[in-house]
């Protein structure tokens, strides 16, 4: 239906108003892209539903990243956009951004974030009055991994925090 509607606006010439043949050409995840050919004069056009970075549809990413940052389960937001029928990527798509571009954005956003707030705290040439602690398990659990966070307790900001394995 919303295909349609989509294909509606394509059904005249921008040139000479006749009528146009009209088709869905490709469909990469949410990104569709329309065909357009003039049945009287030479016009054709190929129109993009959104931009692409290199060869990925950024709504694509948008979607990925919406999907991580907003917290909600990749594969239930996947299933609820396949039984609405609407056009979205498949969950090896989720994970494949999630690798190689979302983990790295929020990794040297973290990284920027520190390197400023240090800076801050040095170019105020105060002490530092520093508090820390970590977690390793949950009672009733072994833990392979624990966690450690450094804060600095006047500005109340965690200057650093680290996931370690527990040797055993």
């Amino acid at each position: 239906m919303a295909e349609s509607s989509l294909l509606s606006l394509f059904q005249f010439c921008p040139l000479c108003t006749s009528e146009c043949n009209r088709s869905v050409n490709s469909r990469i995840g949410t990104k569709i892209t329309v065909l357009q050919k003039c049945l009287s004069c030479s016009f054709s056009k190929l129109w993009d539903s959104q931009p692409t970075v290199g060869d990925i549809p950024v709504g694509n990413i948008l979607m990925s990243s919406a999907i991580l940052f907003g917290g909600g389960s990749p594969a239930k937001v996947l299933k609820i956009m396949d039984h609405m029928n609407v056009p979205t990527i498949a969950y090896s798509t989720f994970m494949h951004h999630q690798k190689s571009y979302l983990h790295t954005a929020v990794e040297r956003t973290y990284r920027q974030q520190q390197c400023t707030l240090l800076k801050e705290i040095k170019s105020e040439g105060k002490d530092l009055i520093l508090g820390g602690d970590g977690r390793c398990d949950s009672p009733g659990h072994s833990a392979k991994y624990g966690s450690y966070s450094l804060m600095d307790v006047e500005q109340n900001k965690i200057l650093d925090s680290q996931l370690v394995q527990v040797c055993t």
